[in-house]
């Protein structure tokens, strides 16, 4: 399985997308608890955007052939949607909650995954 313009365009730009995390992070770890609704806003869309960038070129574009541009254009398509969840987030905590839940349910069904059943499989081959 391969991302193919995905992997290259964070192949290219890592720094540019880590350094904005490792910012972002910072800011959840220092002030996070005494502004929640941008805490809200901030994890809702980057996890959003996230998931949904991932997604598309895991299942629905993976192939090769897609022009490297299409990650800029989707970049920004995901971080405005994204984005419009964050206000829903920001203005409902309830929405941010269920958000932050799903994110670590996720976490918590990857690891349980990958520990217990990937970790059975044949390594012979």
């Amino acid at each position: 399985m391969s991302i193919g313009p995905l992997g290259r365009f964070i192949n290219t730009y890592a720094w540019f997308i880590g350094l904005p995390m490792i910012i972002i992070g910072g800011f959840f770890v220092s002030a996070g608890g005494q502004h929640p609704t941008s805490f809200f806003f901030l994890f809702t869309t980057v996890a959003v955007a996230l998931i949904m960038l991932f997604s598309l070129y895991i299942w629905i574009l993976p192939s090769a052939f897609m022009p490297d541009w299409s990650v800029f254009v989707l970049s920004f398509v995901t971080f405005a949607m994204g984005a419009g969840l964050g206000y829903g987030s920001a203005k409902w905590p309830k929405i941010g909650i269920l958000v932050i839940g799903f994110c670590l349910g996720a976490l918590v069904g990857f690891a349980i995954h990958a520990t217990f059943i990937v970790g059975t499989y044949d390594q012979s081959n």
